[in-house]
């Protein structure tokens, strides 16, 4: 199990410049995230291994959105020391959670 951490424009650079970090861009009004938020929940209690997973409010954090084109919620983009290796707006399921984090 590894624990979902909250990422801000702070922080953000630092986190996702190394390793495997899945991040997780949402908003706390936004229903399909909250349905998401669960299904991710279950995915990092069964992950164990070395990846990151997050999570960004683009509430509270607009320009990470603006920079990474952020315009429909849920939005997944998955880093690979940096760079972006995938990005995908909507759901996912958790097995399909699971393949990112290899």
């Amino acid at each position: 199990m590894i624990d979902i951490i909250e990422l801000n424009s702070a922080d953000f650079d630092a986190v996702t410049s190394s390793g495997k970090v899945f991040v997780d861009f949402y908003a706390t009004w936004c229903n399909p995230c909250k349905m998401f938020g669960k299904v991710l929940e279950q995915a990092a209690r069964d992950y164990d291994g070395q990846s990151v997973i997050a999570k960004v409010d683009v509430d509270k954090n607009p320009e990470l959105a603006v920079k990474f084109n952020i315009n429909t919620i849920p939005h997944v983009v998955v880093f690979s020391d940096g760079n972006v290796t995938y990005s995908s707006p909507g759901v996912m399921t958790k097995p399909e959670i699971l393949e990112h984090l290899k």
